[in-house]
């Protein structure tokens, strides 16, 4: 396992098909092996496709963005 960070974003809607049984008991789903640090988990709308597809894909891209630019300004002119 290596000192880095990872992001896994996963599917609210998304079941454990095609995941092997001895991983689905860990919500990182084996991810945690490579990595010293704990996995930081994001679930989104949608299933593994869906959530890929609008309108879902702007929550996906709201997770990515969080994590790339953590400073960022969360809210707009309209919002304040």
């Amino acid at each position: 396992a290596l000192p880095v960070p990872i992001l896994l974003l996963r599917g609210r809607d998304s079941s454990s098909f095609g995941v092997a049984q001895h991983l689905r008991s860990s919500p990182g789903w084996g991810w945690s092996a490579f990595s010293t640090f704990p996995i930081d988990l994001r679930l989104t709308p949608g299933d593994h496709i869906g959530m890929i597809t609008m309108p879902n894909v702007l929550s996906l891209a709201r997770e990515v963005d969080s994590v790339l630019h953590p400073q960022a300004r969360t809210t707009t002119p309209d919002t304040q």
